[in-house]
């Protein structure tokens, strides 16, 4: 527990030593202030007033750097400290709300820079999105330990109501704060999470499936449209069943043409864990298409000569004009998965799972009602084995 002066710039420019993921710095100037350093918060720290009642050491939350400065927090050590002396219980969490960050400190300044080598970019990117656009200006200049359950569920009603967002947003702002509340509770900056009894809007399951007149008009477009850069990558996905991200994140190295698959990296696949996909012949027609020698290393390249990057825009173009407007980039993953259940090849869910790259065989068991025909057939079997067994003991 190393005793050094606090100041604003130590705290700044305060490295961990090696091996440890945080420190409790202990100020000499004020020896009841402590401030709580950690590896993943650089520049940032939580300071406690620690004492002692009754032979047992405790510490109480104050604020966080650098939301409140060294000078601010040796202030309020010497207040408790005060406070102490005539008996007052400082158990009581009164100190914790005010003294707490903002909502809008706490996110900007310690929770999102602390999660950029924890969680994936998309995942960043989701949390920074949401606090930006719905959770700082809703809640943003209260403090930390400030805000209520009601706060959390007013927010989930404004998205919903007001601003007439789907119920997937409402749930993903809602997941939001539960996931900054966690962090600061493991930090010691508040004791109780406000949006953990805040209960999650259903959400209609948006399975949209191509019909085979669907799959025809679409294909047609695909193969004859002016724009083939990105309508291999459309069409790559659908033979696949990869996620569009996935597809445009490929490269050409990823891609074993003598065995006819495709290894998607553990960096590139939102489980984390790496898979091959077998190449059907379908998807192999699209590799067929592309120059695999290509200086930028990546698989799908735009007219431009550089790797494509985003198509939602052209998507919005070929799906009108292949009259299924409704159907987004997403349901090519999901007809990909009718197309493999509906097969009548007594195709495995288990199978499909692997395939999709889902990390765990439930997320996979919502297209197990589109199995029916290969249901319908595996118990034929087992009437046929019944009968058999009967006509041999006859």
């Amino acid at each position: 527990m190393p005793v050094i002066n606090l100041s604003n710039e130590a705290l700044t420019n305060f490295r961990q030593p090696e091996g440890c993921t945080r420190s409790e710095l202990v100020d000499s100037e004020t020896k009841n202030l402590v401030a709580n350093t950690f590896a993943q918060r650089l520049g940032a720290a939580d300071f406690k007033f620690k004492y002692k009642r009754e032979g047992k050491t405790s510490r109480k939350t104050i604020g966080s750097f650098p939301a409140m400065t060294v000078e601010e927090a040796r202030l309020i050590a010497n207040q408790l400290k005060e406070e102490l002396k005539t008996g007052s219980n400082l158990d009581v969490n009164v100190g914790i709300g005010t003294d707490t960050p903002t909502l809008q400190e706490y996110i900007q300044d310690s929770w999102l820079p602390a999660l950029e080598l924890r969680v994936r970019p998309n995942t960043l990117l989701m949390y920074s999105s949401l606090a930006r656009l719905h959770i700082i200006p809703a809640m943003g200049k209260k403090h930390l330990g400030k805000i209520t359950q009601k706060d959390v569920s007013d927010l989930t009603i404004t998205i919903r109501q007001q601003k007439r967002l789907s119920a997937a947003t409402a749930n993903r702002a809602l997941a939001t704060v539960r996931a900054l509340y966690n962090a600061a509770i493991t930090a010691e900056l508040v004791e109780k999470n406000p949006a953990s009894k805040v209960k999650l809007y259903k959400e209609p399951l948006k399975e949209r499936y191509l019909s085979d007149v669907e799959l025809k008009r679409l294909l047609h477009v695909l193969e004859t449209d002016s724009n083939q850069a990105a309508c291999r990558v459309f069409r790559f996905a659908l033979f696949t069943g990869a996620r569009i991200n996935e597809v445009l994140k490929s490269t050409a190295n990823m891609i074993d043409v003598a065995n006819q698959s495709w290894t998607i990296p553990a960096a590139n696949s939102k489980s984390g864990r790496s898979r091959t996909i077998p190449l059907n012949q379908h998807a192999m027609a699209v590799i067929g298409e592309i120059d695999l020698t290509h200086p930028s290393g990546s698989l799908f390249i735009g007219r431009n000569g550089t790797a494509l990057r985003h198509v939602h825009r052209v998507w919005g173009r070929l799906r009108k004009q292949a009259c299924v407007e409704d159907l987004n980039i997403h349901s090519l993953r999901h007809s990909f998965s009718a197309f493999y259940l509906n097969s009548g090849d007594n195709r495995s869910i288990y199978e499909l799972s692997k395939l999709l790259g889902h990390a765990n065989v439930r997320t996979t068991e919502r297209y197990s009602h589109l199995n029916t025909a290969t249901l319908k057939s595996a118990t034929d079997s087992v009437s046929a084995a019944i009968d058999k067994a009967l006509s041999s003991t006859a």
